[in-house]
């Protein structure tokens, strides 16, 4: 922003107290005038005195007169025309009422007000010796649109900000002069009924002045430019650089914004392609608008795969905003959000979309502008709002709001349908193809060869395909287009006897008809420590496949989410060789199976005929009791006190949660790459507890210094965060997940900005009520049935899971949370 030098002087300013007249009656003599007002206390009114002139106008015994009594810039007493107080000409009248200020007061604002805001910049009026650098409204616009972009006279838009702007004036003694605001008025229909008015951009306002009284009114002829003053708006001629009587040297003061998109934006053609897929819904009349719910259902009523829109890119956004022609109206979007902190303009909560995005992929722009004493998203911890946009910019409301004066309109939008992940092939397999068509390919080796890697015509024959074609519908004269065939990397060992492995840590056994649970049974008859084999990299991938006789298929003990792969405790898998086959839709959730070195998606629960690959893992050596960290270990950690009415954690450290670490670690070179801390902790529960199969709760407590971390947790509930996210509260599961050490519960914190190890506590029993952890989040909850639900539960709910799956969550110092559900 470019920037003028300019300075702010702040100087004591006398401001009228009390107006009176002791006499209305009148005074022959100006210094009878001058006892009159001092008799009583007072001192007679400057000509130019903040509020004088409504003071006379509602009062009509002093209107009514032709002239009255007041002083100069000199203090000297002088004869004023009432009508517009200035000095009258000629011959004095034989007698006239004083106006008296019934004491003077020295204004000593702060002036602190007058810079709170960057998008706001004042500039008073000029002294007397600077008055030839006042500036008409041309020029005071001139002066603003200098600032930068988007910068050009204040437009008020809400009581709010008139509200704000009487607060200043007040705070810079300011409230007597009269500033240029960037409204216009034309064609005056009488005095005190206005014409049209516009804002500078030549909009329609949002927001109607408080005109004095009888303004606006033409008054000097063509009024058309606006000034506000004591709160008060009047007509004035565009040319004046002056207040009051020229000659009296008495300057004007203008006041500049930076205008947000909505104020100044102009209409433009719509993109008729995109918005095929897209519509605006504008009620225009109060009681049309609707609730986030009726607008959802208004949108999915139009037909298939309709919804409320959910702009996952900036530009699809922008094309939303472009599609909105510039209406001050409000839109609902088809997302809500869940805040943690009561923190205003802190994006730290959980996120719902209606097409099933997830935080990442919903695109925000908060509005920081209207309401700027409390910028989106204001937040209401455990509270789920939902989404609209104005203009360009978004906010967070209560999703049943309708609008009254204000109805809410609403975009929908048309979704591809979803992928029901069939092949796209008449029959696919990992080996062959048959093709109903050619489509558009000239011939069989180009159709097979469209089909993916390594795929081509096949010319051979066989029982198995020619089974195949039969179970289809195909034999004698009816044929498909195509037999497709690919080169798998295990073909050379088709037909190949299958070879059992038996090795202290690795097993493979088969062939036979295995789904996933059995193949699971067969390797844990080997024993403790035995399951299906985990593979994790590219070097264990080839030891393994190098055992491997014939071209089978094989159980291992993965699982996967559209194309990631998880080991048993969800923990995500780098290596992940999917057959390279286009046909093969890798969607949705499932098992994995093996075949010559490559995955693929497989029914959990079908059998199929099938190998199984099983390994050893050895038991892990369990930790003793000493080998915890000592209670109350870290000094950063602030006491913990109990609030009134909220159950106290166990307070032995004997009978508590005890923490060991397992490992810590250091990444990062605090140059190109920030400096992580991060570790494995294991939290040890009291036997006494486990045997009881009592629920339990444990607080995990890092120091205020941590704002940034991931945490993953397998067989225990994350209930909320707390206190900026360094206070973690989780729960013992209603089920028991262990395979080894059911007093252990391990976690692993990553990510850490500083090297922090928590301290724990302990207690017997779920807690629940998030006001015993963090004050602020009170408001009226209560326990049992009707207690109102954490941040956790009413988001995940709102996404369609289940709080009992989230075993990973992330976040940051900027208050972004990402949560995950364990797999199975």
């Amino acid at each position: 922003m470019v920037k003028r030098d300019f300075v702010k002087l702040l100087l004591p300013a006398v401001v009228a107290g009390e107006f009176y007249a002791p006499d209305t009656r009148g005074y022959k003599e100006l210094s009878d005038a001058v006892t009159g007002c001092e008799e009583s206390d007072g001192t007679i009114s400057r000509a130019d005195e903040a509020g004088l002139q409504n003071y006379i106008k509602s009062h009509k015994n002093l209107s009514r007169k032709d002239y009255l009594i007041l002083v100069d810039d000199n203090d000297e007493p002088d004869w004023y025309n009432s009508s517009d107080l200035t000095k009258k000409k000629g011959k004095r009248p034989k007698k006239a009422p004083a106006v008296c200020s019934k004491a003077d007061a020295v204004c000593e604002g702060t002036g602190e007000l007058q810079n709170s805001y960057e998008r706001y910049q004042f500039y008073p009026a000029p002294t007397k010796e600077d008055f030839a650098t006042s500036k008409n409204y041309t020029a005071a616009r001139e002066s603003c649109q200098s600032l930068g972009d988007n910068w050009d006279l204040m437009i008020i838009n809400t009581k709010r900000e008139w509200t704000f702007l009487k607060e200043v004036m007040d705070d810079s003694c300011w409230d007597h002069e009269a500033w240029w605001i960037g409204f216009k008025e034309y064609d005056t229909v009488a005095p005190g009924q206005r014409g049209s008015l516009t804002t500078v951009f030549s909009k329609e306002p949002e927001w109607e002045p408080k005109w004095e009284t009888d303004e606006p009114n033409d008054a000097q002829g063509v009024e058309e430019c606006i000034r506000y003053r004591l709160g008060d708006f009047n007509d004035a001629p565009c040319s004046k650089y002056w207040s009051g009587v020229k000659r009296d040297e008495i300057g004007m003061g203008y006041v500049c914004e930076k205008h947000n998109y909505i104020e100044s934006c102009e209409p433009v053609a719509i993109d008729s392609e995109f918005m095929e897929n897209y519509s605006i819904h504008e009620p225009k009349n109060a009681g049309e608008g609707k609730s986030w719910d009726d607008a959802r259902a208004f949108c999915q009523a139009k037909g298939a795969n309709w919804d409320l829109a959910v702009p996952n890119t900036e530009a699809e956004f922008d094309k939303l905003v472009q599609a909105t022609q510039c209406s001050w109206s409000r839109f609902w979007l088809g997302a809500k959000y869940t805040a943690y902190t009561d923190e205003v303009a802190v994006d730290y909560g959980l996120y719902y979309a209606v097409d099933g995005s997830d935080e990442a992929q919903i695109f925000r722009r908060w509005d920081k502008h209207t309401n700027w004493e409390s910028p989106d998203p204001n937040n209401k911890p455990g509270v789920t709002e939902c989404i609209r946009m104005r203009g360009d910019l978004m906010n967070d409301q209560d999703c049943s709001v309708s609008g009254k004066d204000k109805p809410h309109g609403w975009i929908c939008e048309l979704s591809e349908p979803e992928d029901p992940c069939e092949p796209t092939m008449s029959l696919v397999g990992d080996r062959y193809a048959i093709l109903n068509t050619l489509g558009d390919n000239r011939n069989k080796r180009a159709a097979c060869s469209a089909v993916g890697d390594g795929w081509g015509v096949y010319e051979d024959s066989s029982d198995y395909v020619t089974a195949l074609l039969a179970a289809n519908g195909y034999s004698g004269d009816k044929q498909p287009a195509a037999v497709c065939e690919r080169a798998v990397p295990c073909a050379n060992q088709d037909g190949a006897t299958f070879t059992a492995v038996d090795e202290d840590d690795l097993k493979i056994i088969g062939l036979g008809n295995y789904n996933k649970a059995s193949a699971k049974a067969a390797c844990k008859n080997y024993g403790s420590g035995w399951n299906l084999a985990i593979i994790n990299d590219e070097r264990e991938s080839k030891e393994i496949n190098r055992k491997l006789g014939g071209c089978y298929n094989y159980w291992i003990g993965m699982t996967h989410s559209e194309s990631i792969v998880y080991d048993e405790v969800s923990s995500m898998i780098g290596f992940a060789p999917w057959a390279p086959i286009n046909t093969q839709k890798i969607c949705g959730s499932g098992c994995v199976t093996m075949r010559g070195g490559e995955y693929y998606s497989a029914d959990c629960d079908a059998e199929i005929e099938s190998a199984v690959v099983c390994e050893y893992t050895p038991p892990v050596e369990n930790k003793k009791d000493e080998d915890c960290l000592p209670c109350k270990h870290n000094a950063l950690i602030r006491p913990w006190h109990s609030i009134a009415g909220c159950s106290k954690p166990v307070d032995t450290c004997e009978e508590s949660a005890r923490l060991q670490i397992v490992d810590q670690w250091k990444i990062g070179n605090g140059k190109s790459r920030p400096v992580r801390y991060g570790f494995v902790g294991l939290i040890k529960i009291p036997q006494s507890v486990i045997d009881s199969k009592q629920q339990f709760s444990v607080l995990i407590r890092f120091s205020p210094k941590v704002n940034h971390g991931h945490f993953q947790l397998w067989n225990m509930n994350f209930w909320n965060f707390y206190n900026g996210g360094y206070e973690v509260l989780i729960h013992s599961k209603n089920w028991n997940t262990d395979l080894h050490d059911k007093t252990s519960i391990a976690f692993v914190a990553e990510g850490l900005n500083v090297n922090d190890i928590p301290e724990l506590l302990f207690w017997r029993s779920h807690q629940r009520r998030h006001q015993c952890f963090q004050p602020s989040m009170h408001h009226g909850q209560r326990t049992g049935a009707d207690q109102p639900k954490s941040a956790f539960e009413l988001a995940i709910e709102n996404h369609g899971g289940d709080i009992s799956n989230v075993s990973r969550v992330r976040f940051n110092k900027k208050g972004k949370v990402i949560f995950k559900g364990a797999r199975d």
